[in-house]
């Protein structure tokens, strides 16, 4: 109701800091590949399935976010589903409200499992792996991991905020500590084999990409070290 709402320009460089981590955010899912690609019975396609599967969910994501700014325009919330608080039909209003934390709520205690997992796998190395760690230590873990997140909920309680946080740590991830990974393997490789015979090995994995040569690993890097910085200093 009242007056409509003042369109959004079409570009704004200055909100690329703040769009960039939230994007980066809503297609974050590294942390669940190897648990996604055990269901997959030819893993050699798994580049096809995950680009596929990214796709959609970036093509669902920008028409979201293109739609919900043209309509609020900018009276368009950090989190758009308080813009629905004035909805006219009450269950919507409310459903839209809450959807952010029920849909948190039930990827939290997953996330949680991936975390502690990962962690355990860290830390107690052979014995992970190996399945020799008690039900009571499992459970100690995922107790500890889920506290950091409660904590930084309670001390950062925007949402928009939090999400802008979550996604530097995407960025640092894949975008950063993937191509170090890398670096760090084919340094190990090298000091053990040839050259020859890693290049003709790299040659003959069904996982190798376009993109898994080392100077495009190594400019992906780099990219991402810049796209870090410019966000850290452009937000902080």
């Amino acid at each position: 109701r009242g007056a409509p709402p003042s369109p959004l320009p079409l570009s704004r460089p200055s909100g690329l800091a703040t769009a960039v981590p939230v994007a980066v955010f809503c297609q974050l899912f590294h942390i669940g590949v190897p648990t996604l690609l055990q269901p997959l019975a030819r893993k050699g396609s798994f580049g096809y399935v995950f680009a596929a599967a990214l796709s959609v969910t970036l093509l669902l994501y920008t028409a979201l976010g293109l739609s919900t700014a043209s309509f609020f325009g900018q009276r368009t919330r950090p989190s758009c589903n308080i813009n629905w608080r004035r909805h006219r039909s009450r269950p919507i209003s409310l459903a839209v409200a809450l959807f952010p934390a029920v849909d948190t709520f039930t990827v939290f205690p997953l996330n949680v499992l991936f975390l502690s997992n990962n962690v355990m796998s860290a830390v107690l190395g052979k014995r992970w792996y190996q399945e020799d760690v008690s039900r009571r230590a499992r459970a100690a873990s995922r107790v500890l991991c889920s506290l950091p997140p409660l904590l930084c909920a309670a001390l950062f309680p925007s949402l928009s905020g939090a999400i802008a946080f979550t996604g530097l740590i995407g960025i640092l991830l894949p975008f950063v500590i993937t191509p170090l990974l890398h670096e760090t393997a084919l340094r190990h490789l090298q000091a053990h084999w040839d050259s020859a015979h890693v290049a003709e090995a790299e040659e003959e994995s069904p996982f190798r990409t376009p993109f898994s040569s080392v100077a495009r690993v190594r400019a992906f890097g780099a990219v991402g070290v810049a796209l870090l910085v410019y966000t850290v200093v452009a937000q902080f």
